[in-house]
Parts: C-alpha cells; structure tokens; sequence
C-alpha cells in the first residue's frame, strides 16, 4: 500500500520531483534543525549499531579508499557515497 502511494504522489508532482535541486534534503534537514531542536551531527552519532556491524557504505568506502562522510559532516561526499552505493547495488 505504501509504494504504491508513493508512486501515485510521483504521479500527481512529477514536475514538483523532477525541479528539485540536488540538495534539497539537506535544505529540508537544515530546516527542520533551524530552531535547534535538533543537532543533526548529534543525531548521527547516537544512531544505535550493533557491535562489529558497518554499514555498505562504510565497506565500500574501505574499498575504494573514500573517505567516509555522513550527511552532518560533509554532504557532497555523503552524495558520492549514495550514488557508488546506488551504482554498486545495481551491478551485482
């Protein structure tokens, strides 16, 4: 039911999705974090994750030598992450 929600509100605002900028989430978390209710980077690190489990991210970083970066600490290079994830996910 919720996918396909979803693509019935991609659907309706296709043009609204397809003007976005590329950093409108970042835009849309500063947002949210403006009255300092919340602390984003704070939020990050407080995450629950079990002992001795990394995410994709975090392997596939190891691998090719990125450096690892969360949305908090450095978006463009969290946007690198996502998009090699995205392109290694889909090759296998």
């Amino acid at each position: 039911m919720l996918a396909t929600l979803r693509y019935e509100i991609w659907e309706k605002d296709l043009e609204k999705f397809e003007t976005l900028n590329e950093s409108y989430w970042l835009e849309y978390i500063k947002e949210i974090c403006k009255d300092g209710e919340y602390d984003l980077v704070y939020e990050e690190n407080n995450i629950f994750k079990p002992k001795n489990v990394i995410s994709l991210e975090q392997v596939l970083c190891e691998i090719f030598g990125i450096e690892y970066n969360t949305m908090a600490t450095n978006y463009e290079g969290y946007k690198k992450i996502k998009k090699l994830v995205q392109n290694w996910t889909n090759y296998r």
